[in-house]
């Protein structure tokens, strides 16, 4: 029986690395694309009454593949 020979310590640091990348820049989109959305709907933030309402619509054309 042949057993997997140990990762070195240099390797194993940069073993999630790429998940990590991509995370960050799933999230820095995510975050990008909330502003700028925020700057162009206006009154579409979440602490005021119009924003609910854009959020609905949305959630519902996404859910129908209308989007």
């Amino acid at each position: 029986m042949m057993l997997a020979a140990p990762m070195n310590r240099s390797s194993s640091r940069f073993h999630r690395l790429p998940e990590i990348l991509t995370a960050c820049c799933a999230l820095g989109a995510l975050l990008a694309v909330e502003w700028y959305l925020s700057l162009v709907i206006p009154g579409a933030s979440y602490s005021q009454s119009d924003g609910k309402g854009y959020q609905a619509l949305l959630v519902t054309a996404l859910s129908q593949g209308v989007m």
